[in-house]
């Protein structure tokens, strides 16, 4: 369980730091690198949030 908590915060730092970057971006390009990084972060974490909420039913 310890893991998969690292896992769901290690995603949502990744999340932040590209939503970030994707706003800091200069070039179009980059802002749309970033924001599609930042969408794949969010997959990823809804992915890690599944995986927790099963193993949080287990006795």
């Amino acid at each position: 369980r310890e893991a998969v908590e690292m896992a769901i915060s290690t995603e949502r730092s990744g999340q932040a730091f590209y939503q970030t970057a994707s706003k800091l971006a200069r070039e179009k390009s980059l802002e749309e690198l970033f924001r599609g990084l930042a969408e794949e972060e969010e997959k990823h974490l809804k992915t890690f949030q599944g995986f927790y909420d099963t193993l949080k039913e287990r006795p």
